[in-house]
């Protein structure tokens, strides 16, 4: 019995630590890019809105 146990609260931890990966690296992903337009924007100029549809 102690082996089932350890596979299935070994898998819960399992998905717990990939969930927080994946909200760790969305968060970082985002902030990057938030950065990166910024320095787009710096560089380049803002995005022209002209023949974009709503």
């Amino acid at each position: 019995m102690f082996s089932n146990e350890l596979l299935f609260y070994g898998g819960i931890v399992v998905v717990i630590l990939t969930l927080i990966s994946a909200v760790i690296f969305f968060v970082l992903f985002y902030v990057n890019k938030i950065k990166l337009n910024a320095k787009f924007d710096k560089e380049y100029g803002e995005k022209s809105k002209v023949g974009k549809k709503r």
